[in-house]
């Protein structure tokens, strides 16, 4: 009957709903003379807490308005202390309780006393486990909100109904840890985040190394130094040797390796740098890591490419096993030339491409160049906007133009010169953003591969489209053949569906366990971390108070 009178009373207001009870209990006949059953006051109180909020009326409504957190219910308490203690363990996700949004004071359970305030409890700890739940599983911040270039499509949240289902029918600690990603990396991430706790708790990994190299052979107060920090980071054994002996040198190695950097086992000033890195930057680093981890908490694809843009990597990931690889050069690190942060699906490739100049670099290089000298540029051709060739010296390249009043096109016939080479993977998006061959193949021998105007540079890029057109039953070489022959670009359709993701990780887990680390290229993971770091509202001290007196 409660249930039967919140439907038919669920657009009226509170007060409006007590006056019609009150006018119920006038005219009601004496006990036993009408079956009816009228809600109870705390059924009532609720009723009025969760109008309008579909999700929890429909899980409210099937309970017949009994709570799931309040009560002398010891499944209640169960689940209330299993949810108290999840929020206090939210520093071991990389989060605060500052995910909540709102604040909740929690010495509201021990003095609700009254129906109204129960009721409200009630509600305002469900809504506190949804927003929870929902931050836990897909992350606490909107990317796109952080920054423009971070353009990610994060999991949309689990159901508010299944939520509180699942956590009502359920082992309540069980079905909490379940809501995180369950991936091996977010496991190891939370790992790395509790060691480095542990060693900044200690007081760090030693002294500053002040040489900016040490090679082996060498001995003396910086090369302790160096032994030092590399034991506390765990790369080497105990030890009192002041010599930079082999063990140092494999050491030093094993750590380049990690960090993306020559593994010479020199102890050179970019790998002293590195080395020098405080643990609470790393720290923060893992703490970023693991809300790109919830942004990404989803499948994938059965294979997909991969481009994580701070590593200078692509890869082709089929059933979670790497089946291709190769460097990359990235945007270059000025805001108007980075490469953004997105997903989206390849559709063709294109072979013996033609480069379609982008008005930003006619604008910001060629015409600058051709102003200096109108011969410059050679292989670059002129057309208008109806697509018809135009001569050079009929362009005034004195004039100031924008992208609005540009009107003209550029263009690049294929050949050895062209900057998207020989071939190019596209994957239409908002972006324009590309993968391509390039002609410049020194920079892929560079640690540092930030060079680009924000398409990403394959340095094994023939391989790679002889690769998926495999997959696809076609022979790269003899299309390159054809396409060479009509002196021409030739499109490839795809049939197949391969996701394209364009990532941004600073640290990430290598399939054999390591952490990975590189250098925060564009400066994004300082705002993503400043965007996680707010100053709690949260009372997380009377949270801990009440937990701590439950326990006695």
């Amino acid at each position: 009957m409660a249930s039967q009178l919140y439907r038919t009373c669920k657009f009226i207001s509170s007060i409006a709903i007590q006056t019609v009870l009150v006018a119920l209990f006038m005219v009601i006949p004496a006990k036993g003379s009408l079956d009816i059953d009228l809600p109870t006051p705390f059924e009532l109180a609720l009723i009025t807490e969760i109008k309008g909020d579909s999700s929890t009326e429909k899980f409210y409504v099937e309970r017949n308005f009994e709570p799931i957190w309040l009560g002398e219910d010891e499944q209640n308490q169960k689940r209330l202390n299993a949810f108290i203690r999840a929020i206090e363990n939210l520093d071991s996700h990389g989060l605060t309780t500052d995910i909540f949004e709102t604040q909740f004071d929690w010495d509201r359970i021990y003095f609700a006393n009254d129906f109204e305030n129960i009721a409200s409890t009630e509600i305002q700890i469900t809504r506190l486990f949804l927003r929870y739940a929902k931050v836990i599983n897909s992350g606490y911040l909107k990317p796109s909100e952080v920054s423009e270039l971070i353009d990610v499509d994060k999991l949309a949240p689990l159901p508010p109904y299944y939520l509180l289902k699942g956590i009502a029918e359920n082992n309540p600690e069980t079905f909490l840890l379940q809501l995180a990603p369950q991936n091996d990396e977010y496991t190891v991430l939370r790992k790395t985040l509790y060691r480095l706790n542990k060693v900044i708790e200690s007081g760090g990994w030693g002294e500053e190394i002040l040489a900016s190299e040490l090679l082996p052979g060498q001995e003396g107060s910086e090369v302790i130094k160096l032994r030092n920090r590399l034991i506390r980071m765990g790369y080497l054994p105990r030890n009192t040797s002041a010599d930079y002996n082999l063990e140092l040198k494999n050491a030093v190695q094993l750590f380049q390796l990690d960090h993306g950097l020559t593994p010479n086992g020199f102890a050179n000033y970019n790998t002293i740098e590195a080395i020098n890195v405080l643990p609470e930057t790393k720290l923060e680093s893992v703490i970023v890591a693991l809300e790109r981890n919830r942004w990404m908490n989803r499948s994938l694809g059965p294979w997909y490419v991969i481009v994580n843009i701070p590593e200078f990597t692509a890869r082709f990931i089929e059933q979670g096993e790497v089946k291709f690889e190769t460097g990359v050069v990235v945007g270059k690190s000025k805001e108007n030339l980075q490469t953004p942060e997105f997903s989206d699906e390849m559709e063709y490739i294109v072979i013996n491409p033609i480069w379609h100049v982008p008005a930003s670099i006619i604008i910001e290089e060629i015409i600058p160049s051709l102003k200096r000298n109108l011969e410059s540029e050679p292989f670059i051709a002129f057309f208008d906007r109806e697509g018809n060739s135009i001569d050079r010296t009929e362009i005034n390249f004195s004039r100031g133009y924008s992208k609005r009043s540009l009107n003209f096109t550029a263009r690049q016939l294929p050949g050895p010169t062209n900057p998207v080479g020989g071939v190019k993977f596209m994957f239409p998006n908002s972006h324009n953003i590309y993968l391509h061959d390039s002609p410049i193949r020194n920079l892929f021998d560079r640690e540092y591969r930030a060079y680009s105007h924000g398409c990403i540079r394959l340095k094994k890029a023939h391989d790679f489209a002889r690769f998926l057109l495999t997959m696809e039953g076609l022979d790269y070489d003899k299309l390159v053949t054809r396409s060479k022959e009509l002196n021409g670009e030739q499109q490839v359709q795809l049939t197949l569906n391969i996701p394209v993701h364009i990532t941004y990780r600073t640290v990430w887990v290598t399939s054999d366990g390591r952490v990975n680390y590189r250098k925060d290229l564009y400066e994004r993971d300082k705002l993503v971390y400043h965007a996680l770091t707010r100053n709690p509202i949260f009372d997380l001290y009377n949270l801990q108070n009440y937990y701590s007196e439950l326990q006695h």
